[in-house]
């Protein structure tokens, strides 16, 4: 929109003090210079005309009433674009501004769900902001899980703020709380696959990669977080992960493994080492003896290394494109299941757990029934032995 359109669309008046502090059209409990105001709504060239034609430079740092400089309010309404102006036209050290509710731009846009924005800002040095705490307790975290913003909380866990999933703010108000009590079931279930109704790991401090997620789900977290009218949608969440485990370990356990080379996608007895619990199989009590290759002989018997069979049986069975895979559960499956999205190992079993106390929970007690696919689950847990149930 042409700068002067604007101004006058937007209360202000293109020939008087474009410096001066107007009550916001759109939130007239709010008093805002136009430079905040353009900055909120996105209107770059209406921000470059009050710094360059204006007299606006002056204002460029300057705050409403509310606390919002022109960068916290671009941030938090998702204009990456003009936060970015500002940074090279003298506003960089806003990236850690805060308001009057000691919010930051990094809260701001993590609550809106602008990951963009949050990515950004990390980028540009406020590194330091991904945990730090506003007035009433919130971390970005927290901000983000308030309205569902599911995205950005798992880019948050990634980037450093894992410990989070289990703080609260100053009433105690807890991440899995938030989003299980607003209906976000399908967040709610990622932070307790993530640790968010876990205790710490005997083994492992909290503050490393997989700290969050190493504890067992303990039952009086779910009794305080969950309330018994969003108990049913946060099942329904974790048995979506199970199912989603499940699946993937089935489909892909199939594409893996042509009928010269491949054990039935659930073994048909106890596997006798952990290699065999996982989506490959492979190990020892797996099968005393495989079936025939199409050119004849018996996998697994002599006649060249695993690898030259492996290739030898693909090479047969073109129906089988992921059958050189073989081998490689231990790495490149697992990582095509977390590029994928599937939960696996300690939060795989922090989610049947939950699913189980939950379900004991809403029958009145006595003992949880196993959640559908449990066995093929096994087929990518990367969790010690004995934490495989």
């Amino acid at each position: 929109m042409e700068p002067k359109t604007w101004l006058l669309a937007n209360g202000y008046d293109p020939k008087g003090d474009l410096c001066a502090a107007t009550k916001s059209k759109k939130h007239p409990w709010i008093t805002c210079t136009p430079l905040v105001e353009a900055s909120r709504q996105g209107e770059l060239g209406v921000c470059k005309f009050l710094v360059e034609h204006g007299g606006a430079a002056s204002t460029l740092r300057t705050k409403d009433t509310v606390g919002r400089n022109p960068m916290l309010a671009s941030c938090g309404a998702g204009q990456l674009h003009v936060a970015q102006w500002l940074f090279g036209a003298g506003a960089a050290e806003d990236i850690r501004s805060r308001n009057m509710n000691e919010t930051t731009p990094v809260h701001a846009a993590s609550h809106w769900g602008h990951l963009n924005v949050v990515k950004w800002l990390v980028g540009v040095g406020a590194r330091d902001d991904l945990r730090i705490k506003n007035a009433i307790g919130l971390t970005p975290l927290m901000a983000a899980c308030l309205p569902g913003h599911l995205h950005v909380v798992r880019w948050l866990v990634q980037s450093g703020a894992a410990d989070d999933v289990r703080t609260c703010d100053r009433t105690g108000l807890t991440p899995l709380k938030a989003s299980s009590d607003a209906g976000h079931a399908d967040l709610a279930a990622w932070l307790i696959a993530h640790g968010a109704a876990s205790g710490a790991a005997e083994s492992e401090p909290a503050s490393t990669a997989s700290g969050a997620a190493g504890g067992y789900v303990v039952r009086a977290v779910l009794e305080r977080d969950v309330s018994a009218h969003s108990s049913k949608g946060l099942r329904g969440g974790l048995q979506a992960l199970v199912d989603e485990h499940r699946a993937f370990a089935l489909i892909l356990a199939s594409a893996m493994r042509p009928p010269c080379a491949a054990a039935p996608p659930l073994p048909l007895r106890p596997p006798s080492s952990p290699a065999a619990a996982t989506l490959g199989g492979g190990g020892a009590g797996d099968h005393t003896a495989g079936p025939r290759c199409p050119g004849g002989g018996v996998a697994g018997s002599p006649g060249g290394s695993p690898e030259m069979k492996r290739e030898r049986c693909a090479k047969r069975e073109p129906g089988y494109p992921l059958a050189l895979l073989n081998g490689h559960e231990e790495t490149l499956v697992k990582t095509i299941a977390d590029f994928v999205g599937v939960v696996r190992g300690i939060p795989l079993r922090n989610v049947r757990e939950a699913l189980e106390m939950l379900t004991t929970m809403a029958s009145g007690g006595g003992a949880a029934a196993r959640a559908p696919g449990w066995a093929a689950g096994q087929m990518l847990s990367d969790a010690p032995p004995e934490h495989r149930r």
